[in-house]
């Protein structure tokens, strides 16, 4: 398992920018000799990049996921407490798919132009102040607002997330780690689903439910700091 997770050489190298001064000889030649002192190339890096990525990656799904399962159960106190209709809360429920729909064409276009990276953090962001806005959303008007942004980002996500992890997973696992981001999706939404209908009937108001969501995005955006641009953008 120790060499199961290895980027690829040139995907790692060449995302982090970085040139071994030590590997190149007087005739400007690349020798042979290796440079422990960059632990950029290392196999012990390349592994621990590879855990960092497939983590955040595999993250920003199971928070699509874990949105779409909360809204469910909530239904019923979000149309108490704020008088809702049963269109209304419908139109709460569908607009974070509605977001999503125009999230990801948005997204694709704007990493091809700008890179991976940027919309990588920028996508996180949105979601983060979108989401902490649940707390005190207190209209019908808010929630649709705040759901549509967050859809958004998500659908931005879809864009940036999947070519990242294609572009600098090892060929070997590829397959099992775009099966893993799927997999997340499914284990975010029954997340959602089980802690939005426990506390519910504990009592505990939609607008904390809604934004618990929240503490996983900051998590997601620190773990963020610090990613290379993908190197077949570069």
């Amino acid at each position: 398992m120790s060499g199961e997770f290895d980027a690829s050489d040139e995907a790692v190298t060449k995302s982090a920018g970085r040139t071994d001064p030590a590997a190149v000889g007087s005739a400007g030649e690349l020798s042979s000799s290796p440079a422990p002192r960059y632990e950029t190339t290392s196999d012990a890096f390349k592994r621990r990049f590879m855990w960092r990525l497939i983590v955040v990656l595999i993250g920003g799904m199971l928070l699509d996921g874990y949105i779409l399962g909360l809204i469910g159960p909530v239904t019923t106190t979000l149309a108490a407490d704020l008088g809702l209709s049963a269109a209304q809360v419908g139109a709460v429920a569908a607009m974070a798919l509605i977001g999503i729909l125009a999230g990801s064409p948005i997204g694709g276009w704007a990493a091809d132009k700008w890179g991976r990276r940027p919309l990588f953090f920028i996508d996180i962001s949105l979601f983060l102040v979108a989401s902490a806005a649940q707390f005190f959303a207190g209209s019908f008007e808010a929630l649709l607002i705040i759901r549509l942004l967050m859809g958004i980002a998500i659908g931005a996500e879809y864009s940036v997330g999947w070519p990242m992890m294609s572009e600098f997973s090892p060929p070997h696992l590829r397959g099992r780690l775009m099966a893993t981001v799927n997999f997340a999706w499914y284990s975010g939404f029954l997340i959602g689903f089980v802690i939005a209908t426990f506390a519910t009937r504990a009592g505990v108001s939609f607008k904390i439910i809604l934004g618990s969501s929240t503490v996983i995005a900051v998590a997601l955006l620190l773990g963020r700091i610090g990613l290379p641009e993908s190197a077949r953008w570069l």
